[in-house]
Order: structure tokens, then sequence, then C-alpha cells
């Protein structure tokens, strides 16, 4: 499953009172800038991490970066 949000929905299916989701092979998020805590929270729940995608709708993603994945 591939799961593309928005951060405030990232953010509430990260949240400890969330129903368990099925795996995700990838989550994306774009629209604003996804919490640190978030990330973490989704790597801990889905065994992924998130990938950010940051930029200008109107001409595409600009840049991304990989979220989540706790630092050894």
């Amino acid at each position: 499953m591939i799961l593309c949000s928005v951060p405030v929905h990232l953010q509430g299916l990260a949240s400890e009172a969330a129903p368990a989701l099925p795996r995700s092979l990838r989550i994306i998020s774009s629209g604003a800038p996804l919490p640190e805590n978030t990330a973490r929270g989704l790597f801990a729940q889905q065994g992924c991490t998130v990938h950010e995608v940051l930029g200008s709708s109107e001409t595409g993603g600009m840049a991304w970066r990989e979220r989540g994945r706790p630092v050894p």
C-alpha cells in the first residue's frame, strides 16, 4: 500500500489513539513541513520512512527527503 497524504492527516494517524493501519510500503507527505515526531511515529508503526515532497505543486515536486528513521 502507498499512502499519500498531508502532515495534519499523518499526525492523526501517528497518534496512539488512531486505529491500526494496514502495513504501508511507502508513505508520501506533501503540502506542509512534516513534524519529526510524526515521521518517527509513523516509522515505529509502519516500519517505513516517510518521503516528504517539498516544492511547488504548480511545477511539480522540487525536492524530497526521507524522514522518520531513528539516527543510530
